[in-house]
């Protein structure tokens, strides 16, 4: 993952900034005098903020997520580690902040991949039951579509999938490959015969 470091220590309300490292100048584009002149409100990105940012409190280091923006205004995605302390009876705050960039990218990724699966599944429902199962062979997920093709609700179905295997020849090869696809071995497609819910 690619990880940018802005490192801050920060005097005090209104949070003005008083040292910002190497990382922060090349990322951010400010000088240290520059920095020295806002303070870490003016970085955040006020149109990004539609709801008040989830903060997680750890052994005294806060965490949040939130938008800051560069000095040409671009957005970048930002994790803040926030942690006080107390020097010559005046409070700082060091603040880390990593860029998390790549993990918006992966979970935006992610989250339309599982879309065109939804979609695929929707579409080609009324024809076919996609379904998963665990290392054991009990069945983690199944489509809706099993009710219609094989009669049993979803719930039903939650199940060991040798239990629908009948006793056809066409499923002694189909048992072998299962098992070899249980143990991690890839497998051509096969053909097994299937027990209705009603026989």
């Amino acid at each position: 993952m690619k990880t940018v470091k802005c490192q801050w220590d920060i005097w005090d309300q209104p949070a003005r900034i008083i040292m910002a490292n190497s990382a922060a100048k090349r990322i951010l584009g400010f000088s240290e005098d520059e920095f020295r002149k806002i303070s870490l409100a003016d970085l955040f990105d006020k149109k990004a903020v539609k709801k008040p940012p989830k903060e997680v409190l750890t052994r005294g280091i806060l965490k949040v997520e939130n938008t800051i923006l560069t000095k040409t205004h671009k957005p970048i995605p930002v994790e803040v580690h926030s942690h006080e302390f107390d020097y010559n009876k005046t409070s700082y705050r060091f603040i880390i902040i990593y860029d998390i960039t790549e993990n918006k990218n992966l979970s935006e990724e992610l989250r339309q991949e599982k879309e065109r699966l939804k979609r695929l599944i929707d579409n080609l429902g009324s024809e076919y039951i996609f379904y998963s199962h665990d290392i054991h062979g009990m069945t983690t997920y199944i489509s809706p579509s099993v009710k219609k093709l094989l009669g049993y609700s979803p719930e039903e179905a939650q199940r060991n999938f040798r239990e629908f295997l009948t006793e056809s020849e066409i499923n002694k090869k189909s048992r072998i490959q299962s098992e070899l696809s249980l143990k991690g071995i890839r497998q051509p497609p096969f053909v097994s015969e299937m027990y209705h819910r009603d026989g």
